[in-house]
């Protein structure tokens, strides 16, 4: 098997009455195999089965074996006598009455039954993960919990009544069974009885059973939700009620479930420099913690979202997500990812070690990402960000939740270690670990700032940091309007990118009807550039109406009859483009527009600086404007405008488009 998928079964108990021996017996009489049923009771014609589980995911190709009849499987109840079987690149989830739930993976198959204590899962082929989910949800959920037994060809297993994880795979003449959380008791084909615990592993072959651990004795470590930075909720095990994460923290007990709406949280574990982040978004269930000498363990179930993991480098940290084991020997920076058809692991600083049932062990280094599917593990090297950052002191990023950013610095490949902290002191330690490159693509805060320092053999290599936040927002030019007022002096407006909407204001007339407004152009006096009668003593004039240059214009009341009351005085104006703008003004593109091959950029820059997008340079006009044709890069695609400006720190603005048109 190239795989080991996840299940969850219900805690079964011994037949009453009988000694293991007699259990193994009396499972394959009581219609454990199915093709050794017995008859039906006399009213089994009139009375419709009672379900025994409920098939509720699959993909690919899953087969339903009924009354003799096999076909394509489809979402709904399984009953007693059914089989299911799944095909190459396939899996298939069934959950069991009180939420216990069983996924399998390609290549296998199982029939259920009815035993004297509950449900009987005859496994026939592949391999399966059995769990519990607490609080689960489903169709089958809401009924009293069954007892399941899973029997294999070697023998029967057994769960307690607690949250026991166990895998199988069947692997031709033999079999391997772990135990990742509570215990199991396995009998024998020849009665033999044997309990495993959490850490422990089943090797299986004729009627031998060979027991190994790869556990050590681990003391509970108390695991504590730091004080919300988002918003969380908690539900304690046997609770179907969520509620909110206290402001001042919470305590995790095992078999609690957290859910992150928006921010992040961070659960920090007691006597350890450890810590593990959910992104929101993202729900877990917690397991347990615990640390023996140089080695600490953690289990969890990400439901969904991102896991970030923060492994001390004075320990041994083993944390196990469903059933995949990350060992790190060093410490580092790593995420976890759910995806639709398994997880995303990404080493951004350290190295880890990937175990799984039915897979060989993987190395992943920084700057390596592994897809684990539900068949193989395939590696490849991480994307770099849309938006790489030179490793200086004082960058400034304005973005609109980029998620990360790659850090780059002078050097060659060979180890580094990197440090990353949100104060100068780095007395708050985000991230530290090795890398194998002179980069470092990251998580960055949507507003906040982060510190870093490289070092190679304990010398400091380089130094930088760099402030983030959401972009400021801009006046709208196309919508600005400057109001003048008749008999002042010379007015001067000045205008950034758009030629501004200009508003003139005159004094009331009395008598007046209406007036007469003329604008002429201050070398053109003979002819009006524009003429209006109103009959307001203002007259709005629309952006773009007025180009750069000097006017004079004049409000001449007049009467009903259309007769001058007074003449008009002549009132200076001047419109000047104000190429002195502070910081980056951009027209677009315009965030979560669609991307294409090309869009346009465009916008104005401050005096004396210049400006690169997407790393090039971009050509300014005499009035520091820009327009030009660029080229998305990254994912999500995105721009990115780099100002730099002698004397001061390079100042990033990151433009990202939606979907693809």
């Amino acid at each position: 098997m190239s795989r080991r998928p996840t299940a969850l079964v219900g805690p079964p108990r011994p037949c009453r009455g009988r000694g293991a021996l007699g259990l193994w017996a009396a499972l394959l009489a009581s219609g454990c195999e199915l093709s050794q049923s017995g008859p039906p009771a006399p009213d089994a014609a009139v009375q419709a089965p009672s379900p025994a589980a409920h098939l509720e995911h699959l993909r690919g190709s899953v087969t339903l074996e009924r009354d003799g009849n096999a076909t394509p499987a489809v979402l709904g109840y399984l009953y007693p006598k059914d089989a299911l079987e799944t095909g190459k690149d396939s899996q298939a989830q069934v959950r069991f009455p009180g939420g216990r739930l069983i996924e399998i993976g390609p290549d296998a198959r199982f029939s259920l039954t009815r035993g004297e204590s509950g449900v009987v899962l005859q496994f026939d082929k592949g391999a399966l993960l059995s769990r519990v989910t607490p609080g689960a949800a489903g169709a089958m959920a809401g009924r009293e919990t069954v007892e399941v037994s899973i029997l294999t060809p070697f023998g029967v297993a057994q769960l307690g009544t607690g949250d026991a994880q166990l895998s199988i795979a069947l692997t031709g003449p033999g079999a391997k069974l772990d135990v990742e959380f509570g215990s199991v008791e396995f009998i024998g084909k020849n009665g033999q009885n044997v309990r495993a615990s959490a850490g422990d592993a089943l090797t299986l072959e004729g009627i031998d059973i060979e027991l190994t651990s790869r556990a050590q004795v681990l003391q509970p470590l108390e695991v504590v939700i730091e004080p919300a930075k988002g918003k969380a909720d908690i539900r304690k095990k046997g609770s179907k009620r969520w509620r909110a994460v206290s402001k001042k923290g919470d305590a995790l007990d095992e078999g609690d479930g957290l859910r992150v709406a928006n921010g992040s949280i961070e659960l920090s574990l007691q006597g350890s420099e450890s810590h593990l982040s959910i992104e929101g978004g993202s729900e877990i269930v917690y397991f347990g913690t615990g640390a023996s000498g140089k080695v600490e363990e953690t289990k969890v179930d990400l439901k969904k979202g991102k896991l970030a993991l923060n492994l001390s480098p004075r320990r041994k940290s083993r944390v196990a997500v469903g059933g995949l084991m990350l060992e790190s020997d060093l410490g580092g920076f790593f995420l976890v990812t759910k995806t639709r058809s398994g997880v995303e692991v990404s080493a951004i600083a350290g190295e880890l070690k990937l175990k799984r049932e039915g897979m060989e062990d993987q190395a992943l280094r920084s700057g390596q990402r592994a897809v684990v599917g539900a068949q193989k593990t395939q590696l490849e090297a991480s994307r770099r960000s849309a938006l790489v950052l030179p490793s200086r002191q004082g960058l400034r990023v304005f973005h609109p939740a980029l998620g990360q950013a790659t850090i780059v610095w002078e050097g060659e490949p060979r180890e580094y270690r990197v440090e990353v902290a949100a104060d100068s002191a780095f007395k708050a330690i985000l991230l530290a670990g090795t890398v194998d490159l002179p980069e470092l693509t990251l998580p960055i805060p949507r507003k906040g700032a982060l510190h870093w320092r490289v070092t190679h053999g304990g010398q400091q290599l380089d130094r930088g940091s760099a402030a983030f936040a959401p972009e400021p927002p801009t006046r709208d030019l196309d919508r600005d309007r400057n109001e003048v007022t008749e008999g002042g002096e010379k007015a001067t407006i000045y205008y950034q990118d758009q030629l501004p909407a200009v508003t003139l204001s005159y004094r009331p007339e009395p008598g007046a009807d209406r007036y007469r407004v003329a604008v002429f152009r201050a070398d053109a006096l003979d002819k009006p550039l524009l003429e209006r009668t109103v009959a307001e003593g203002r007259t709005e004039l629309e952006a773009g109406l007025l180009p750069e240059g000097s006017y004079l214009w004049s409000a001449t009341p007049l009467s009903k009859e259309g007769a001058a009351l007074r003449g008009g005085k002549m009132n200076k104006l001047e419109l000047v483009y104000d190429n002195s703008v502070p910081g980056l003004l951009l027209r677009s593109p315009r965030n979560g527009q669609g991307a294409a091959p090309k869009v346009t950029a465009s916008g104005v820059a401050p005096v004396g600086s210049r400006l690169f997008v997407n790393g090039r340079a971009a050509p300014l006009d005499d009035k520091h404007r820009f327009s030009l044709e660029a080229a998305p890069v990254g994912d999500p695609p995105s721009l990115v405008f780099r100002l730099d400006k002698p004397g001061q720190p390079d100042v990033y603005t990151v433009r990202v488009l939606g979907r693809r048109r």
